[in-house]
């Protein structure tokens, strides 16, 4: 009998995406600054912690972690287009009602330009293998028809 691995799909993508906005906060800073040193201010951390609950959230909302048996990447890109667009205005809504402020919207467009490309391109890639996994039959499901 094969291995299901499916159950843990959803903890790597969930993980995969954590790791790319992260590695794209901090390499946006890099690319911006064409600096690798970061200063952990604390209006910094605070940054980094709210543009991650509003990922989460986000995220959450528009079901971006829910993997049927048959994919379209139509769907995948657009359930993931809607989770940014959602992301941004919970982003903007807090800096605009509490009256937080970004260090530079260009560094901010950088780091989220960054993000959804690397998010794109982990989404068709983690699609892919999940293709290719499937075909192979290592995460197939048997199923009897009554009737």
């Amino acid at each position: 009998m094969a291995a299901r691995y499916s159950k843990f799909f959803r903890t790597v993508h969930f993980a995969g995406d954590v790791f790319l906005l992260n590695f794209s906060f901090f390499l946006g800073n890099a690319v911006y600054y064409n600096d690798l040193n970061i200063s952990f201010s604390d209006h910094y951390i605070k940054q980094f912690l709210y543009i991650n609950l509003f990922w989460l959230i986000a995220s959450s909302l528009n079901r971006v972690y829910a993997l049927y048996r048959v994919l379209r990447f139509e769907n995948v890109f657009t359930t993931l287009l809607r989770a940014f667009l959602l992301h941004l205005l919970f982003i903007f809504a807090f800096v605009v009602v509490f009256r937080e402020y970004i260090y530079s919207y260009k560094l901010f467009t950088v780091k989220y330009c960054m993000f959804a490309v690397l998010t794109a391109f982990w989404r068709l890639g983690f699609l892919y293998l999940l293709k290719i996994i499937r075909r192979q039959g290592l995460n197939f499901r048997n199923v009897i028809v009554l009737g």
